[in-house]
C-alpha cells in the first residue's frame, strides 16, 4: 500500500465551498505531513481488527472501533442490522449546507491464510522499505524521522479498505484542525459484507434511502493507479459469481482401463470455458455486451490522457502481453468481464496424482458487469 494520502484529503476538500485564497489544500497537507506518525498509528490498531465477514464477533469489534473512530470525528453514527454484518452509517451535519455527500467504505476483508505472509501475521501489520536494497522493516512506534511514501504497509485489508477508511479521517481531521468548515453535509456508509457479496446492500438502500443517500456519492475503494498520481473512477462494475460442474461416471475410473472409452468431465469443461472468449479476450457467449453504452469521444480522450502503466504493469506482474493487444486497461474496464477463478477436477493436482478419469469437474466465475 502506498503511503500516500493525497487522494483522500482532495476528496474530502471537495466537499468545500470554492477555495480560499489561502488555498485550503495545502493548508489541509500541512496538517497531514505534521501527523503522519498519529495517522499511521491509527491505522495500524484499525489492522491489528480481524475482520473477515464470517467471524461475527470479530466484525461486532470492527463496528464498534469505526463507531468510536466517528464519534471523536462528530459524526452521528448508528448502525443498520442486517441478516449478516450491520452496516455502520453517520453523518455529520454542516451549516447552511446545500448539498449532501455520501462516502461508502467496506470494513470487511477476504478469508487468509497466515502460512502464505512473508513478513508477519495477516493482523499484525509491518512496514516494509521494500525500496532498499536489504528491504528492512520499519518500527513504527519509535520511528521519529520523516515518513518514506515509498514504504509498504504489510497487513490485511490495509489497501482494501481500511486505509481509505482511515484516510477519509485523517481528512476531516486536517479541516478540523486548519480550521475550514465544512460547507457540504457528510454521510457514510460502511459496510461489512462487500467481500461476500454485499447480500443485504440492495435492501439497506431500498429500506434506507433517505437516511444514506445524498447529492452525489463517493465509492473509496480500488487500486492506487501504477503512475501514482491521484485517480477518480465515474462508475464501477458490479459483480457475480457462479459455478459450473460437469458430470461424467458415477464416480471415478481408472484411466488405464476406461481411458479413451468413459467421457471424461474434466476435457468437456475445459473445452466448453475455452468456447467462452476468444484469442484476443473478447466473450463470445451471446448477448454478453448487449447493454454495454459506448464511451462518449470526451470519454475516449479523458481515457487517452491517462498514463499509459501497461509495460510497468506488465513488468510487475510477470507476463509478456496482455488478452488484448489492441486496447489499453482503462478502456477494458469499461466492458464486463468473464474471469476464471478456480478449476478443480479428480482431487487436484497436488500432493499425489491419481490416475483417474474423474467422476466430475468444476470452474469457479466470477463476471464483472
Amino acid at each position: 500500500m502506498k503511503l500516500k494520502w493525497l487522494l483522500g484529503l482532495v476528496t474530502m476538500v471537495s466537499a468545500l465551498g470554492a477555495a480560499a485564497p489561502d488555498d485550503p489544500v495545502s493548508r489541509v497537507r500541512a496538517w497531514r505531513e505534521q501527523h503522519e506518525k498519529q495517522i499511521l498509528l491509527e491505522l495500524f490498531d484499525f489492522l491489528k481488527l480481524p475482520n473477515v465477514a464470517t467471524n461475527k464477533g470479530d466484525i461486532e469489534r470492527n463496528a464498534q472501533a469505526l463507531t468510536r473512530l466517528l464519534e471523536l470525528r462528530r459524526f452521528l453514527p448508528d448502525r443498520i442490522a442486517t441478516a449478516g454484518s450491520p452496516v455502520v452509517i453517520a453523518e455529520r451535519r454542516a451549516a447552511a449546507a446545500r448539498r449532501t455527500i455520501t462516502f461508502y467504505f467496506h470494513y470487511d476483508g477476504q478469508p487468509v491464510d497466515p502460512a502464505e505472509w512473508t513478513y508477519e501475521p495477516p493482523f499484525s501489520p509491518v512496514i516494509v522499505a521494500e525500496h532498499e536494497p536489504a528491504g528492512r522493516t520499519i518500527t513504527l512506534s519509535s520511528w521519529n524521522d520523516k515518513i518514506d511514501p515509498e514504504w509498504r504497509i504489510y497487513g490485511r485489508s490495509s489497501s482494501d479498505d481500511k486505509s481509505p477508511i482511515i484516510a477519509f479521517l485523517a481528512a476531516i481531521d486536517g479541516l478540523e484542525n486548519a480550521n475550514i468548515p465544512l460547507t457540504s453535509n457528510v454521510r457514510v456508509v460502511l459496510e461489512g459484507d462487500e467481500e461476500a457479496g454485499s447480500p443485504s446492500l440492495e435492501t439497506v438502500v431500498r429500506e434506507h434511502g433517505g437516511r444514506i443517500g445524498g447529492d452525489a456519492l463517493i465509492m473509496v475503494d480500488g487500486p492506487r493507479h501504477a503512475s501514482g498520481r491521484p485517480t477518480l473512477f465515474f462508475g464501477a462494475r458490479g459483480i457475480m459469481s457462479a459455478v459450473i460442474t460437469v458430470y461424467g461416471p458415477l464416480r471415478d475410473l481408472h484411466s488405464g482401463n476406461y481411458g479413451n472409452w468413459a467421457p471424461n468431465p474434466a476435457l468437456a469443461l475445459a473445452k466448453l470455458l475455452a468456447s467462452m472468449k476468444d484469442d484476443e479476450g473478447r466473450v463470445t457467449v451471446d448477448g454478453f455486451y448487449d447493454d454495454v453504452t459506448p464511451l462518449t469521444a470526451e470519454e475516449r480522450k479523458a481515457i487517452e490522457e491517462i498514463p499509459d502503466v501497461a509495460p510497468t504493469l506488465m513488468q510487475t506482474f510477470g507476463f509478456s502481453k496482455p488478452e488484448n493487444q489492441t486496447d489499453r486497461l482503462e478502456l477494458r474496464h469499461n466492458l464486463p468481464t468473464l474471469n476464471i477463478n478456480a478449476y478443480e477436477a479428480g482431487g487436484g493436482v497436488g500432493g499425489q496424482g491419481r490416475t483417474v478419469i474423474p467422476a466430475s469437474a468444476s470452474a469457479r466465475l466470477d463476471l464483472r458487469l
